[in-house]
């Protein structure tokens, strides 16, 4: 069982990672930008999933797994928003 305090860290973090995309993907009207939050979006519940089965004691390859799934949707929306930004010139 990992430490307690970093898991809690972890629910936290996702938590607030969570909120925080899927307000502005509501926000926002360009569709490239939409679709950097909501992967943004997705990949945050599987971190928050694969944290929470940290907390029921599974480790292993599905807690791997979402966390890999998490990694690459995540370089996915940066790579996204990247080309937003290209786009509106920042």
């Amino acid at each position: 069982m990992p430490l307690i305090g970093v898991v809690i860290v972890n629910v936290i973090i996702a938590l607030i990672l969570f909120l925080v995309a899927f307000r502005t993907y509501k926000s926002y009207k360009l569709r490239i930008f939409k679709n950097a939050w909501l992967i943004i979006t997705i990949g945050s519940v599987l971190w928050l999933i694969g944290t929470l089965l940290l907390l029921v004691g599974e480790v292993g390859v599905i807690h791997t797994a979402l966390f890999t799934i998490f990694i690459i949707l995540l370089t996915i929306a940066l790579y996204l928003l990247s080309k937003v930004g290209e786009t509106l010139g920042v």
